[in-house]
């Protein structure tokens, strides 16, 4: 029928016939016949694919990463922002002001220069000035890996919490704030645009309209600060709410996903959207959800409403991520992940968010289509921020060819080189590492501009000492192995993966004696 239907449509059709041949056949079988290599192409390869297509829609990215289109109109005014109450140092003061002024910024953070802390306050004042604008929009926030994407969430989630809570309690400890709707004392909620009511007053309110009673900017939830949402890979969500199979493939070995934190499932989008988040009010659509998953997984795959009942569940599902979505100020993935099709799905529902801002966290470490995977996912971004620093590590790659092509120089160190017009802002005081340790990298790696703050200069120097200069303490010990006498003492490469060690892992038992006696 396939094949009538494109004749119908003055198209030639070819019909391939496909037979797998047992093992492997160095020649032809016989005349007519070809030989065809089927190589797998991943989930993530797709998406970075995908992604090289659409630069050209994207005219942000188009002229200001690639330097290849006019550019890009100014930014309109923004509204002035209190960077003060966030205790930055004068570095990470100017890197968030300029990432506030401008279309395009990087920012490089030297190890324990609070880079995390610059990006939650970013991310932060950017979603707050969000909310003053009609239309309903968020920022979206990626990384290269699933850990530094919870890292990020966790973090931002703490300082807007605490941020939050210390506002509401100077509020409370006034006596002229009292809830702007019931009018008694001790309001015990804050919304983002600062505002005290009792919770109980607000929820009602917004049932009626979704703005706030005094401002009437857009509030999307009743929760203490902002409303962060997690977004997963698919596999993570197929292993926690698994959907049964007619057909159980039990032979078939699959990669590990990942595994969810505890910590973080109240920020999942996938255990929002099942109501399976304790402590939190679940929206209608994740109470549907969790009711049709129930009914689901009661009636198994051979009732005879099986496919129905899987059907209203998918549907469900579909609704509560489009609810999850639009209450969403800012939306944690990783490159690859933020182009799931059930997120571009939920994106094409009414009331979607748009994202106005895109900031990519570790973004040395993301090769470039990596990195322009969220760049043209959200293609009518009006700002991009890039934190990262080239100076540390570099994209992992497996191939040796694609390295020497340029693969792994990412985006990032690309455009923070001195040939492009972007130059990044530093981060130039570094709180973890005593002046002895941080001596060497700052001279060698960034020209001596990382200088060390108070808190670490007033450090002592620690427990090592010289072992031919008994009672020096000192920070830091190079120490050098001498294997030559002993074969057993050189490094060693472990080539089979192990309950202890994964495939590639190196070892070295000279090393670790001297490390275990120094100890």
């Amino acid at each position: 029928n396939e094949d009538d239907a494109w004749l119908d449509m003055g198209q030639r059709a070819l019909r391939v016939t496909f037979a797998l041949l047992p093992g492997h056949t160095a020649h032809m079988p016989e005349p007519g016949f070809h030989i065809l290599e089927v190589i797998p192409k991943s989930l993530s390869e797709s998406c970075m694919a995908s992604a090289l297509a659409e630069l050209k829609y994207c005219p942000l990215v188009k002229s200001l990463v690639l330097c290849n289109g006019p550019s890009p109109p100014p930014l309109p005014s923004q509204p002035d922002v209190d960077l003060s109450v966030w205790g930055l140092n004068p570095s990470q003061h100017a890197a968030v002001q300029h990432a506030l002024e401008n279309a395009l910024t990087l920012v490089q953070g030297p190890p324990g220069t609070g880079k995390t802390m610059t990006t939650a306050v970013l991310a932060t004042c950017f979603a707050k000035a969000n909310m003053s604008s009609d239309e309903n929009r968020a920022v979206l926030l990626c990384t290269p890996t699933n850990r530094a994407a919870d890292c990020a969430a966790s973090f931002v989630a703490r300082v807007c919490s605490r941020r939050a809570a210390e506002q509401l309690q100077a509020r409370r400890q006034d006596d002229g704030h009292v809830c702007a709707i019931c009018l008694s004392t001790s309001p015990d909620t804050i919304t983002a645009c600062s505002h005290v009511f009792h919770r109980s007053c607000l929820i009602q309110a917004l049932e009626a309209s979704s703005r706030c009673p005094i401002c009437r900017q857009k509030v999307k939830h009743v929760d203490i600060g902002l409303r962060i949402l997690r977004i997963y890979g698919a596999d993570a969500e197929k292993q926690e709410f698994p959907v049964p199979k007619k057909n159980d493939h039990s032979g078939v070995e699959t990669r590990k996903p990942c595994q969810v934190p505890e910590e973080m499932r109240r920020f999942a989008l996938h255990w929002r959207c099942h109501a399976a988040v304790d402590d939190e009010r679940p929206t209608p659509e994740a109470v549907r959800t969790r009711t049709a998953y129930r009914k689901m997984l009661d009636h198994g795959t051979k009732g005879p409403r099986a496919d129905q009942l899987r059907a209203a569940y998918q549907e469900a599902l579909a609704e509560a991520q489009a609810a999850e979505l639009r209450e969403a100020d800012i939306v944690f993935s990783t490159c690859v992940s933020c182009r799931r099709m059930a997120v571009a799905a939920a994106l094409c529902r009414e009331g979607a968010p748009k994202f106005q801002q895109v900031i990519i966290d570790e973004a040395g470490q993301a090769t470039e289509p990596e990195a322009l995977s969220p760049l043209t996912f959200a293609r009518f971004a009006q700002q991009i921020c890039l934190f990262g620093d080239h100076q540390q590590l570099r994209p992992i790659l497996k191939s040796q060819r694609a390295e020497a092509a340029g693969l792994a120089v990412s985006l990032f160190e690309r455009l923070a080189s001195k040939s492009h017009p972007a130059a990044p802002q530093f981060l130039a005081q570094q709180y973890r590492m005593h002046p002895d340790i941080s001596c060497f990298p700052s001279r060698h790696f960034y020209g001596g501009r990382v200088c060390d703050d108070a808190s670490v200069q007033a450090q002592p120097p620690g427990l090592l000492e010289h072992p031919l200069k008994a009672g020096s303490p000192v920070s830091l010990l190079l120490w050098e192995v001498d294997d030559s006498r002993s074969a057993n003492s050189r490094e060693e490469v472990r080539h089979t993966r192990t309950a202890d060690n994964s495939a590639g892992s190196r070892a070295h038992a000279a090393e670790a004696a001297c490390a275990a006696n120094l100890a």
